[in-house]
């Protein structure tokens, strides 16, 4: 990924992120206009206008896509496991279309797994879009495994 930073920087990173956040948005008209509430997207797209900023997230991209799969991989091979409760919340509109994610998570985790799917038209970015939600899940799960 040497020349995504030049590429999204020659698309405008500003424009580049808003066009990210429309296609992640999801169908829910309530979960968009929190996703949107309080100009978020200006706020997003700010940051995204600088260089600094884009650098920033392609490395983390990069790293998160290839550096730490093969790392988890090789962690998976060695036979170890995540070895404490684990909820894994993710998008029934988004990652769920392309993996399943209960199956991906169960090799990794020795324990307690908890995979919830968030859906009602919410897409990838269902944490500001259904905030309630994913705290009422989160809180649950706390107390679940706090006993």
């Amino acid at each position: 990924m040497p020349l995504a930073p030049e590429l999204i920087q020659a698309v405008g990173g500003d424009k580049f992120c808003r066009m990210l956040l429309a296609a992640g948005k999801g169908d829910s008209e309530a979960g968009v206009q929190k996703l949107e509430a309080d100009g978020a997207y200006d706020v997003y797209a700010a940051q995204f206008a600088k260089a600094e900023t884009i650098r920033g997230s392609c490395a983390d991209y990069a790293d998160g896509s290839v550096d730490e799969c093969r790392a988890q991989e090789k962690e998976q091979d060695e036979g170890k496991k995540v070895k404490v409760p684990t909820l894994v919340l993710f998008s029934e509109g988004s990652l769920a279309k392309m993996h399943g994610v209960q199956a991906c998570w169960e090799p990794w985790v020795d324990g307690e797994l908890q995979c919830v799917g968030i859906g009602d038209g919410h897409g990838h970015y269902f944490p500001e879009s259904a905030h309630e939600v994913v705290a009422e899940h989160v809180l649950n799960f706390l107390e679940k495994v706090a006993k």
